[in-house]
């Protein structure tokens, strides 16, 4: 098999059956990896990498692992640096096997997209670390104009659905009804009233991460179009955690919507990296708090400063990157 000098890039399943959908985020963690390979050789679907079976390919692996982890471990032909690596709550068994965790271990350290895998991982002997997302890294293509003096709304409250969007989606509808949640369908109006003045919700740009390709639609021009309208906002406000850290790393102000997200597996998605952000609280009697100093109501002219407490975790993943294609470039892996 050759060589050290192949690069893969992770893509994802076509869009969703039920939904006709795809997560824009997934593409926007490529993006983020793509910055630092000299070229891309192949496109590596993240729910088949154990059935690669092509020349030995260098792949920087982060990000939400994974819809069918009975495809988990990768191939032996993947080289990879996991980093920003996040083990979903719903498949935590499967990707704790035994199996997995040798095979982790055989790539040590494990850098760890949010601090619950990163529990994980160490409770079962992993050397691993809080290495915060790739997207952290945007910054270094990506950088805030605000050319378009526009506020962004993107999916803000997202797991609150209005009761126009769940008879839309009857399969969300059962599982709020099933986990107590349908009623609050009924109180998304008044919670978007404490936020946001109204002339802000009627001025606002309202824009979806999630998406319905064509099928001649490249999905990761797509998304960088999508971060180019981020990073001309005057300022992004999301309940989306791969709009939000990407306008962290390029400079444009971004309040982060904690509403909704309740379940186990996306508490531990969120832990770790929401405290990089300016964050409001939604919890479940609808209260509204801030963590950082704002006014609310927000409006079109408030402002505000991110964190930069980000830029450590930016740093030191852009230069793990860098370092391991620096080493697939000189056959030092």
């Amino acid at each position: 098999m050759s060589t050290t000098s192949l690069f893969g890039l992770m893509s994802y399943a076509p869009a969703s059956v039920t939904t006709n959908t795809i997560n824009l985020g997934d593409y926007i963690q490529s993006i983020a990896a793509r910055q630092f390979l000299p070229k891309v050789d192949a496109l590596i679907d993240r729910e088949q990498m154990s059935n690669y079976d092509g020349d030995d390919i260098n792949l920087i692996m982060n990000g939400w692992f994974m819809t069918h982890p009975e495809n988990w471990p990768p191939s032996k032909h993947i080289r990879p640096l996991i980093t920003s690596f996040h083990i979903n709550g719903s498949v935590e068994n499967q990707m704790l096997s035994e199996e997995s965790i040798r095979y982790l271990k055989s790539h040590e350290p494990i850098g760890c997209r949010d601090s619950h895998t990163y529990d994980l991982l160490s409770s079962k002997g992993v050397d691993a670390f809080f290495s915060g997302c790739l997207t952290l890294t945007l910054g270094n293509t990506y950088k805030h104009n605000g050319c378009s003096g526009k506020v962004l709304f993107v999916n803000v409250l997202d797991e609150f659905k209005s009761l126009s969007e769940l008879i839309l989606h009857p399969r969300t509808t059962y599982g709020r009804i099933k986990s107590g949640l349908f009623r609050d369908a009924f109180y998304k109006r008044g919670i978007m009233n404490k936020l946001f003045d109204k002339r802000l919700q009627l001025d606002a740009n309202y824009l979806n991460q999630s998406v319905r390709p064509r099928k001649a639609d490249n999905l990761l021009d797509m998304a960088d179009a999508f971060l180019k309208q981020l990073a001309a906002a005057k300022f992004v406000v999301t309940s989306k955690l791969h709009t939000a850290l990407p306008c962290l790393a390029m400079g444009t102000p971004v309040i982060f919507i904690n509403g909704g997200l309740y379940e186990y597996a996306n508490i531990g998605r969120l832990s770790g990296l929401i405290d990089l952000l300016n964050v409001i609280d939604v919890d479940r009697n609808h209260n509204v708090t801030p963590r950082f100093d704002i006014k609310l109501p927000l409006t079109v002219d408030s402002e505000f400063s991110n964190r930069s407490s980000y830029k450590e975790y930016a740093d030191k993943l852009t230069a793990q990157c860098r370092q391991f294609v620096a080493n697939a470039l000189n056959g030092k892996q």
